[in-house]
């Protein structure tokens, strides 16, 4: 039910790992996904257990939530390290949840 309700287009910045021993920034990949902007701030807790305010709730379709194997990640999943980029600018992921509706399952990512 929730799907037909993604009618932005958000990208997502996958996070690859961190920078080569020469310093070079690992490359990210970038797919771009229906999405759901709902912009309010409300205050989200973090990954480090902080109370941040967060701009914006993005509802997005189910996707696997990955904390490890960056380097070999395939295009559904999404992680922390991850950023959203809409309306020409690029948020960091704040927390990701699971959430149902009554046909299915989505994610709700709070974004800085």
């Amino acid at each position: 039910m929730i799907m037909a309700y993604l009618t932005d287009a958000v990208t997502h910045n996958q996070y690859k790992g961190d920078d080569d021993e020469w310093g070079t920034p690992s490359t990210r990949s970038t797919v771009t996904r229906r999405a759901r902007v709902d912009y309010k701030n409300r205050q989200a807790v973090g990954i480090g257990g902080d109370m941040v305010v967060s701009s914006a709730k993005v509802y997005l379709p189910l996707l696997t939530i990955t904390r490890t194997g960056f380097d070999s990640r395939v295009a559904a999943t999404i992680a922390y390290e991850d950023t959203l980029t809409f309306d020409g600018v690029e948020h960091p992921i704040i927390q990701i949840g699971i959430a149902k509706d009554f046909r299915g399952r989505f994610l709700e990512v709070y974004v800085r």
